[in-house]
């Protein structure tokens, strides 16, 4: 769809750019056109461990706060920026689906292999616990361009 008649754009739960990286975004929507994202924040302040971890697992070098991911929208051009946090719905889903995943080790790794398996639980397990610490959080932003 040519950019002059983009009405809306969407990017879940993908430790989103953030900065100069939102322009583009920006620029594809025509006035009023809003970008909807999904994604992690930073709530809080990380152990040296747990920072680490978010950088080398989830490679999340972007991971923001709330007050920063919305002062980069606003200067990509982005207005009335809403805000819902979903902390609580994804730090329930992973603790679920923690259990879930191992229960079915033996089909998954079947299916995609010993190595895969392992690098998927090992996700799930550093998830649960970054949530656990109160640091980690999910967001969803809604923006509309101005």
């Amino acid at each position: 769809m040519p950019p002059s008649t983009r009405r809306s754009a969407g990017a879940p739960s993908c430790i989103f750019p953030t900065g100069r990286a939102l322009r583009p975004a920006s620029r594809a929507l025509k006035p009023g056109g809003q970008l909807y994202l999904e994604d992690l924040y930073r709530r809080g302040p990380f152990s040296e461990s747990c920072e680490r971890d978010v950088r080398d697992v989830l490679f999340g070098t972007n991971l923001t706060s709330v007050e920063a991911f919305t002062a980069d929208l606003r200067a990509a051009g982005f207005a009335e920026v809403t805000v819902t946090d979903l902390t609580d719905d994804w730090s329930a889903f992973a603790r679920d689906r923690l259990p879930a995943w191992r229960a079915g080790r033996e089909r998954h790794i079947r299916v995609i292999g010993e190595p895969s398996y392992a690098a998927i639980e090992g996700f799930y397990s550093l998830i649960v616990r970054l949530y656990g610490t109160g640091s980690l959080g999910g967001i969803r932003l809604v923006a509309r361009r101005a």
